[in-house]
């Protein structure tokens, strides 16, 4: 029962992550190879890789959560925050290098795929690269919206986009959209949202008075996700 149960979640993983197709591509037929290289197990606040190095590999996050922050003004800030699912790494198919940083937010697990498994991949299945270009599509739109975010959004409106964006991804997976768990300290919201830790407390605290959240550590409820997506410059 254990054991069946245990097959059952891998398959799930497996299925809602970006890097199926290419590890559906490279099932053990006519002796191809394992898309996936190993897997690697993460403890909070151990770096998977370091903004500068050399780049080898991408990422699908398996289990758990990771930061990922890009250096600006002599220190790092957060970029983008990644749950089961997401991949780390797209920008190596380009210089090579890692433009960035990726941290664990808590135990974690990931599955390495290396950058030149992943071209013989998209060299023999074209539905592969066209995966992978998808990919990276979707990154550079979700970088895009984040910047015009942080530009035009007032400090109420960037919160509750996050939740409203947190509250979508877990739909994506087939979790509940309305409860969830946010891994990430206030001050790596706040960094991540271009706010101060003051103020991303402030306004929980006024959200959850109009009744729009309930939050319990760090677990959120969203009980008016509507009034959110609607949330004024000044709520």
């Amino acid at each position: 029962m254990d054991a069946r149960a245990n097959a059952a979640d891998r398959l799930v993983a497996c299925a809602g992550c970006a890097m199926a197709p290419l590890c559906e591509a490279a099932q053990p037929m006519s002796g191809s190879l394992s898309a996936v290289e190993c897997r690697r197990r993460l403890e909070r606040g151990q770096v998977l890789f370091a903004a500068g190095s050399r780049q080898d590999s991408m990422f699908a996050v398996r289990a758990g959560f990771l930061k990922t922050l890009a250096p600006a003004g002599g220190s790092e800030h957060v970029v983008q925050f990644l749950m089961p699912g997401d991949v780390a790494g797209l920008e190596g198919f380009g210089p090579r290098m890692h433009a960035g940083s990726a941290v664990a937010l808590e135990k974690s697990e990931v599955c390495e795929i290396s950058l030149r498994r992943a071209q013989s991949l998209s060299d023999a299945f074209p539905h592969v690269a066209a995966h992978l270009r998808r990919l990276l599509g979707r990154q550079l739109a979700s970088t895009q919206a984040h910047a015009a975010a942080l530009a035009h959004l007032s400090a109420p409106q960037r919160l509750a986009a996050f939740l409203v964006d947190c509250a979508r991804r877990w739909s994506e997976r087939g979790f509940a959209s309305d409860h969830f768990r946010l891994p990430m300290e206030r001050r790596e919201i706040a960094d991540y949202l271009g706010l101060t830790i003051e103020t991303v407390s402030r306004l929980l605290t006024e959200f959850r008075a109009r009744g729009w959240i309930s939050v319990a550590g760090r677990e959120v409820r969203i009980h008016d996700a509507h009034a959110l997506r609607l949330c004024p410059r000044q709520p």
